[in-house]
């Protein structure tokens, strides 16, 4: 059975995810982290698409986007192209990186955008990659350190956009965001 065409349109918030082949790693080394994230801090400024959370795992990567003017297609294909070329040729290997398309899921509601944000900024405590909640702000392959302030925004997070999600001060955005996700910090 085909599949069926994604569900998108300008401004549509997006939670999108690429997973590994045979759920193999996609991140060897902090090298190859790096290498996606400036591939981010390029696409996302160039297509029109806000950042508002992410999270890099050992097998699986997500982000919560909303699509600009380009279709989120667009922006997962040069992305995960690009990526598995340089990922293939740094690590002497061949073949495909992705087991299958990016998934997506549209975001219907703020309320769902707020999940959405909470999910992946949580992803790595329910991963086991952290061990409490107080250190996602230090775990630096998240967005939690840019959107509390322990750390200095990349050029694709929409840091301002996030935080309004939460209240539209930011410092109370921000303990707030802190006390959704479960830190005491």
């Amino acid at each position: 059975m085909p599949r069926g065409p994604r569900d998108d349109a300008s401004g549509v918030v997006h939670h999108v995810m690429a997973r590994g082949i045979e759920r193999g790693s996609i991140f060897r080394d902090d090298l190859d982290r790096e290498d996606l994230l400036g591939r981010l801090d390029r696409l996302c400024p160039e297509l029109g698409f806000c950042c508002l959370a992410w999270a890099l795992m050992t097998n699986h990567f997500h982000l919560v986007l909303r699509s600009g003017p380009i279709r989120v297609s667009r922006l997962m294909a040069r992305l995960g192209t690009g990526y598995a070329l340089r990922f293939n040729q740094r690590h002497d290997r061949v073949g495909h990186l992705f087991q299958n398309r990016f998934r997506s899921r549209r975001a219907t509601t703020d309320g769902d955008v707020v999940g959405l944000v909470l999910y992946v900024c949580r992803n790595p405590l329910e991963g086991g990659l952290v061990a409490q909640p107080d250190a996602l702000a230090r775990f630096e392959w998240c967005s939690v350190g840019a959107l509390t302030g322990a750390r200095t925004s990349r050029r694709f997070e929409s840091i301002g956009e996030t935080l309004a999600l939460f209240d539209d001060d930011p410092t109370r955005a921000r303990a707030k965001l802190r006390k959704s996700l479960g830190a005491t910090e």
